[in-house]
């Protein structure tokens, strides 16, 4: 996956346009696990548009993730304490 637009969100909540980085390092690779690969494919293809330049994770009603509601959005402390429930239950003794 390549990051090759930015959407910042100022200290205001008002989001800049989405535009290409400033510097040339901005343009950058993501490493992607391969144990994720499926199960990121069947989101795009349920939640996303697919197009290029689509937001990979969007909020309940479709619309872009803040920093103030993407843990609330993602119910991430659930989703961490599930994780780690089940790397715990595939641990051998």
């Amino acid at each position: 996956m390549y990051v090759i637009k930015t959407l910042s969100e100022r200290d205001n909540g008002r989001l800049d346009a989405v535009s290409a980085p400033t510097s040339p390092a901005g343009v950058r690779s993501a490493a992607v696990p391969a144990l994720v690969v499926a199960d990121l494919i069947a989101h795009l293809v349920e939640f996303t548009d697919l197009a290029p330049d689509t937001c990979v994770f969007l909020g309940g009603l479709g619309g872009r993730l803040r920093r103030s509601n993407s843990r609330r959005a993602t119910h991430w402390r659930g989703t961490v304490q599930r994780g780690r429930a089940s790397t715990e239950k595939g641990k051998s003794t």
